[in-house]
Formats: structure tokens, sequence, C-alpha cells
């Protein structure tokens, strides 16, 4: 690795994640499209590669084209904890390594620049690593440091493969950073209690070189590029600023940052520092400090680098700004990046300017449902992270995006009515409200969600135990509580076209029922003790008789009601891991999950399975008792992140799984025994996470599966798959539309997604970079709308009118196709003229799809 770029260690970030994540919550749903970016690595050669990595969470993103796209890399990587930290060699460009730590499953090791992992953890006391860092000169010399988070510093002389201890555990080390001059290279740490370190023998031996009292931590290293007359290098700490050191470190100065003491987060030198003497610095609240002298005068810069409020309450107290990382070419290019609690920026101009990049697209898949229509192909439901809900009639040939007059950006649980075929009914339920739609979803109704508050629960099952009717128990609970219920998973009564019941769960709110079709909705039960997240829901297949639902709660275990709802018990005898998390500190929500796949002949087999990321298990007794059920893992831990059932397996007995980091398996015996299948998805780093059966497996042999970015089917149980492509669609209100000027959201059912942004403003504009082959504008047309120009590319490809004597809503204005898979920008720009017969000038913008093939 360069050493201009810092390696920060972790442990102060990873207790800023538990209390992220310790209290339930699902940080990636407060930022829209982005999350907390932990880690920012850059190619050693990124004006060669455009490469660049970044972790959120659980889970590690590359992108190969400086940032405007990236791919999830999960082959080889059935972890179960955060990653802390990345590491890329010097020689990266050309071997490929790079090195991933993390909090609980120690370090990987990828040779192909993260197409597939291994684990490197031999001789590590501990798996707990917060981070590492690699030699200056890694093709000569294949030395790594490691820290681990309980203590401890790490050498390996041989990229990984055997590792021993070189500072001992009573030293918790918190920085890490290697520096290389005129032929001699130092290493460095810095550790909780203000001491540096420093080696001269590649890392065998240590020396405590200075201490800064009462600053806390050493949160950063960083030291300027090799070739120039200055021998200091930076320090940044918990409690007292930034510093500069001297001699190894033995020489320690404060630097006049003014940053009111706040923790500094990273610092860079430019590449270039030996003649334009710059330095950037974040700290905890502010976005970037950049001096240009060398560190003796600081200029505060970061034009639209954002923040969150979130990042500041006590809940979470996390930091504002994290890594920065800058271009080896800055001279010429001027890039750098900044990785924060509101998203991933970037800058083309040494800082003064920020753009703030996409990292969890906008089309990232949370739900999938499959139905039979009466055209008597496939329907397919696709809902995204914020693009909408995305309908195909014709197995997924061709796609219809409606988001028009409801607000479905975020749906948390989506189905189609078991009578679709007959009904054209699609059920849905997100933030707030249930939505029900008749017409294949072309158009919502929607009904508002009202929540049952602690003291009404326990009085609403008091009143139902001593026999008070549902109707006067509704009658005099007002729902009162002011939190708004958010859907988690919606499940329907196998009679629906008779019973009209449905089911689905929340995250704080327990379980709802409609037995009206949605029109009515209720509150019926939560485990309002633990607050715990329904992560999933199932009905017997003889449910109108036998009233039997499972309801699963994060990290809470599996509830059985044979009343319809009405009363639950656990049912988790042979679950022994719930105890286990229990006493664990749940700072990673994914990881506590429970997904549960019934047979569609429970009445008579009473078979049911669940999915966890401590294996499969399986119940034959309605879920009185569960055996664990070995998949991969010889020890039976099987990562299962994918659950699905054949609506055949009375006779076929197939079941399919999907386990991180390995990819597929399919079982035709109930799940006695099972083999690998789609190796290809596997290698191709798409992790599987949605399974659906066709309703007509046993005769088209045909499911459906879906990782966050893709959908692929296969016609042959799995032997081979195809890639479904789909448009992706952002609406007005994206934060990656970057709107200059003086832009208003103007609300209506009328539109997609309730909402047009509007300017009568000449000269103002949006633009948005998308990756893709094709675009389409789309917005209204009316009597009192002016003319837009419209740029690709910085070419101008015409003006669009939007004028007409009618009013036309979600129109198609402009589209162009066949265009190069890869980045391009779209600019609309108030031009200030009008049709003649208009009554305004104003330029509305709905949204803008975006092909992918």
């Amino acid at each position: 690795m360069y050493c201009g770029f810092i390696k920060t260690a972790n442990v102060l970030r990873l207790l800023a994640i538990f209390a992220l994540f310790s209290s339930w919550f699902s940080v990636a749903q407060a930022h829209s499209p982005h999350d907390v970016i932990d880690v920012v690595e850059i190619s050693p050669t990124f004006e060669v590669d455009q490469t660049l990595f970044i972790v959120i969470s659980d889970r590690i993103y590359r992108s190969h084209d400086g940032g405007y796209s990236w791919k999830e890399l999960t082959n080889g990587l059935d972890t179960r904890s955060l990653y802390t930290d990345i590491a890329l060699p010097s020689d990266f460009h050309e071997s490929g390594n790079i090195f991933l730590a993390t909090d609980g499953d120690g370090i990987l090791r990828s040779q192909d620049a993260g197409d597939s992992w291994t684990r490197i953890d031999a001789g590590l006391d501990s798996l707990e690593v917060n981070a590492i860092e690699t030699y200056p000169q890694f093709s000569a010399k294949s030395v790594l440091l490691a820290a681990l988070s309980r203590g401890g510093l790490y050498k390996s002389d041989d990229a990984g493969d055997t590792w021993k201890e070189v500072i001992a555990a009573n030293s918790v080390i918190t920085a890490i950073a290697f520096h290389a001059d005129e032929g001699r290279v130092v290493a460095y740490a810095g550790d909780t209690q203000g001491n540096i370190y420093a080696s001269s023998d590649d890392g065998d031996t240590w020396n405590e070189t200075g201490t800064i009292t009462g600053a806390g931590a050493i949160s950063a290293l960083a030291f300027p590029p090799p070739g120039g007359a200055s021998s200091h290098f930076m320090v940044g700490t918990e409690k007292l600023g930034l510093f500069e050191a001297r001699d190894d470190g033995r020489k320690i100065t404060p630097v006049n940052l003014d940053a009111a003491g706040q923790p500094i987060e990273s610092i860079a030198f430019s590449p270039d520092y030996n003649n334009d003497q710059a330095v950037f610095v974040t700290t905890w609240e502010d976005a970037l400090y950049v001096s240009n002298d060398g560190g003796r005068t600081w200029d505060k810069h970061g034009h639209k680098l954002t923040t969150d409020k979130q990042a500041d309450e006590d809940l979470y107290r996390s930091p504002n700004f994290r890594d920065i990382r800058v271009s080896g070419n800055f001279a010429d290019d001027r890039t750098l990046f900044v990785g924060g609690f509101d998203g991933l920026f970037k800058s083309t101009d040494g800082g003064e300017n920020f753009i703030q990049l996409e990292t969890l697209p906008v089309g990232m898949i949370r739900r999938l449902a499959v139905s039979e229509n009466s055209n008597n192909t496939l329907s397919i439901i696709v809902s995204t992270y914020g693009g909408g809900v995305y309908f195909s009639d014709d197995d997924g040939k061709t796609w219809l995006i409606e988001n028009k007059g409801v607000q479905l950006l975020r749906p948390g649980g989506i189905t189609f009515s078991p009578s679709y075929k007959s009904d054209n009914t699609i059920l849905a339920a997100t933030r707030g409200y249930f939505l029900r739609s008749t017409d294949g979803g072309k158009t919502w109704h929607s009904v508002k969600l009202a929540p049952m508050s602690t003291w009404q629960n326990q009085a609403y099952r008091y009143l139902r135990k001593i026999g008070v009717p549902k109707s006067w128990i509704n009658d005099l609970l007002v729902y009162a509580d002011k939190s708004t219920p958010m859907a988690t998973v919606i499940a329907v009564s196998p009679d629906f076209d008779s019973d009209k019941t449905l089911y689905f769960g929340t995250r704080w709110h327990g379980i709802y029922k409609s037995t009206d079709g949605g029109k009515k909705i209720e509150a019926i039960w939560a485990d309002r003790d633990n607050q715990l997240p329904v992560s999933d829901l199932v009905l017997s297949n003889g449910f109108h008789s036998d009233g039997t639902l499972f309801a699963a709660f994060r990290a809470g275990g599996v509830f059985r009601s044979v009343d319809g709802g009405d009363s639950w018990k656990p049912v988790n005898s042979g679950l022994q891991f719930l105890d286990l998390w229990k006493s664990g500190i749940k700072h990673q929500l994914a990881l506590y999950d429970l997904s549960l796949a019934i047979s569609p002949d429970y009445t008579n087999d009473k078979t049911i399975f669940l999915g966890s990321s401590e294996g499969l298990y399986k119940s034959i007794d309605g879920g009185d008792s569960w055996a664990q059920k070995g998949v991969l893992d010889a020890q039976k831990r099987d990562n299962i992140i994918g659950l699905g059932i054949s609506p055949g397996y009375k006779t076929d007995g197939t079941l399919l799984v999907s386990i991180r980091g390995k990819g597929l398996f399919l079982s035709n015996d109930r799940g006695q025994s099972f083999s690998s299948i789609a190796h290809d998805l596997a290698r191709n780093n798409h992790s599987i996470e949605l399974i659906e059966f066709s309703p007509r497996f046993p005769v088209d042999r045909t499911i459906l599966v879906a990782s966050d970015e893709q959908v692929f089917l296969t016609t042959d149980s799995g032997e081979t798959w195809e890639r479904l492509s789909r448009p992706v669609r952002y609406e007005d209100t994206r934060d990656i539309l970057r709107y200059t000027g003086n832009w208003q959201v103007i609300d209506g059912d009328e539109h997609s997604a309730q909402s047009v942004t509007r300017s009568s403003t000449k000269g103002d504009k949006v633009s948005l970079d998308f990756i893709g082959t094709g675009i389409t504008f789309l917005g209204p047309r009316s009597d009192d709308l002016g003319i837009a120009s419209i740029e690709l590319d910085g070419i101008h490809k015409g003006n669009i009118d939007q004028f007409s004597n009618q009013d036309e809503t979600a129109t198609k204005l402009f589209s162009v196709q066949g265009l190069a898979l890869e980045k391009h920008t779209i600019t609309v720009t108030v031009t200030g003229e009008s049709n003649q017969n208009s009554r305004g000038v104003a330029v509305d913008i709905d949204a803008f799809d975006v092909a992918t093939k």
C-alpha cells in the first residue's frame, strides 16, 4: 500500500457500531439510498483501474468505475461478524491480493481482487481483528501486521498464512502504519493509552518512542510520500486532536486544527505532497480539513458533504465522517473519497466540492413473489430498497414500474393473492400503511396502520381471555402509540378468496390481522416485553380448519398459534442457539434473523423448516421439537440466508437453501441430503437471499431466486440459470439526483411516488449519473408547463415541451437506448421558455428509468 494512505484501527469504531446495532434498529433504513460507510480503501493504482472497496457492516463492495456502480463480494465469505478493515498491498493491480479483517471471523485473503476468499488466521490468539496493514513493497516482502480488538499486535511474513505475536495483549493497538523513505522502512503503532511504538526490523521488535498524555487512543497515523526533505508525520488522537511527530515519535507537538478537540478519524497526505504540501483530515463532527502548507494552517472544506442527525443521538453515537482516501494520481485527477455515516462522497477538485455516491443501489431487491396469472404465464413482483415495485406478467421478459399514487418505494412485505389468476389482487405493507391492489398493481388502496401500545396489548389479551368480543375491544382501545408501525413480512390465508384473511409482521409492533382483505386492520399480538422484529410468518395449508400459523421473531425464536392468532406459545425446543444469542451483543441484525418454510402438506406431515445463521432445522411435529440438519458444514453451523420449499413437497421432497458465501444447495429427500447447484451464481458473487418456487414447479421445474442485485430464473430445477434484466427507477426525490437552483417538491397522488420536483427559474438544472445502456425521463404534461433542455454526456439532445391541453402524468418525455454499459450523465435544464399556448414555463421532474442491459 502507498505509505501516504493511513490505516486506522477500529476499536473506537466498533464501540460505535455496537451502540448502533445493539438497539435492534437497522441503520440502513435511515439512509436513502446510502448506508453507513465503515471502511474505504482505494487501489494503489486507482488512476489505472478505478478500483475502490467499501465496507458496510458485514458486507464488502467493490467498484471498478470510480464509485459509480458497486458489486457485493460474497464468494467464500461465510462469515458471521462485522468487517473492520481492508488492506490492499502495493502490488494489488498485478497480484489481486486483498486482505479483510473481521470482528469474529479472523482475517480473510483474496488473490483475485475480491472474487473469492479464504481464511488465513493460523497463529492468531483471537479472531477479533480491528486493523490490518501491508508492507510498502509487498511483492518483495509479504509482511502483514494485524491488531486484535482485545489487545496485541501480530505479524505475518508469508502473506497471512501464519502469524506470531509481536506486541503483547496488554496493549490494545488502535492504529498501525508503515513508512518507507530513503531505503528505510519503519513500522508504527499507537494504542488506547496514547503510546506510540516504532519498529525498524519489519515489525519483529518494538520500542515505545512517545506518549501523548491525556489524548486517549491514537486514532490515526499518516506519513508523507517518500522523496521529500521532511521527516515529520501526523498523529490523530481520540481526545486532543491532531499532532505532528518527528524523530520516530519522540518529539510530538500539537497542530492547531481548530476542531474543538474532536476525535480525529482519518488523515491522508497528498501523493504529490512534495510539491503541493497538501494534508487532509476528517474529524468526528466535521467533514474535511485541508492544509496546503504541510499542516501549519487549515481550511474547512466539503461542499455537499452531508450529515445525519442520527449519528449524534445518544442511541447511536457514531462518527459523522470516517475514512479519507486520495487518488495516487491526485496531481492530475484531484480525486478523493470520504466515507461517513451518511454515505460515500467523492470530490474531483481536491475536496472543494463533493457528490454523494450511491452505495446501496436504488434497485436493491428486498422482496420477491411469484404467481400464475390468467395468461398461464408467471407473474413476478420485485420490491426494492428505494425504487418501488416492479411487475412482470410474462415470466420476467418485460417489466412494468407502477409507483403512481402510493409511496411504495420500500415495502416491507408484498405478495400475490393465492387466487391472483382470477382476482388480480396484490397485497403489500409498508411504513404506516397496508396496501391493496385489485388490478395487478396499477392502482392501490391504502389503509393506515394503528399501532398498539404496551398497555393496550396487555388489555387486549386480558379482555380476549375473559371472552370480550373483538369488536368491543377495538371500540374500547384507542390506539395512542405515536410510533409508526413498519411492516417486515406478509402472509396470506390459502383460502383468501373466501376468508379474506391475511397477516403481517412489523419491526416493533408485533403482528397485524385482517379478515376482510385488508380493508380493516387490527393489531393482534406483540412480544412487547422484548420488542423484537417479526422476521417471518407462515400459515398452515389447512389454516381454514386448524387456524395454525407460525411467527419467527429476530433473536426471539418461533411462536405458534392454533387459533388464528388469538393466542401464542413459544416452540423452541432444540433451538439451543437462542440462549447464546440472548447473552451476546446483538450488533449485527441479519445474524439473528430466522426464516421459515412450511410444508404445503403441513396438515398431514406437520413439517416446518427453520433457517438461521446457526444452521438448518426441521420439525415434523408442528414445532414442538426441532432437529438440526447439516447441509455443508460438518458441525452443522451452515449460515442459512435463504430458504424455499417446493409446492409439490409431498411427492418430490424438494427443498432449496442458500448458505452465505457458499451458494445454493438442493435437497430432493426432505432435507436429509443436499447437493450444490448454481455454481456460476456463487462464483460470480451472487449471494441468494430470496427463493420462490413456481406454483407449477412439479410440472414446469421453475424456481426464481434473487440476490440484492439480480433476479435469476431456472426452468430445469437449478441446472441452468437465466438473469432477468429489469429497469431501475430513480424517483425525483432520490439523493443521487443533483438539483441546482430553486426547485420545489410538489405532492400529488397522480405522480410516481406521489411527487414531482418543479422549477420555473431559467438555468436551473438536475443531473443524474447512471450506469446503464439507456435512460428514460418521465414527467407530466399540462397547460401550465414549459420547455426543458436535455443533455446526455454533455451533448445537447434537444428540447422537451411539457405543454398539453390535457393533463398527462408519468409520461415518457425523452428516451435513448443502445448506450455503452458505462457511466453516463443526463442533465435537464429549465429554459425559461414555453409553448405559446402554455400558461407557465415550469419544468417538472417525476422520475428517470435506467436500462441495465
